[in-house]
């Protein structure tokens, strides 16, 4: 599932918490920033570029 940003930036986090008047069903594949509660993503030592804090 994906958070839209805008257009073209739909980033899929690992875990995501949204509000629940924010599901609209099974076909549903993203979810608009104001919707999201929390949005964790999982970043490995091997895979980190450097821009993680």
């Amino acid at each position: 599932m994906a958070i839209k940003l805008n257009k073209r930036n739909r980033p899929e986090p690992d875990v995501l918490v949204f509000r629940a008047d924010a599901d609209t069903g099974p076909k549903q594949t993203w979810y608009l920033p104001e919707d999201v509660v929390v949005a964790v993503e999982v970043v490995s030592e091997g895979r980190r570029t450097g821009t993680e804090r």
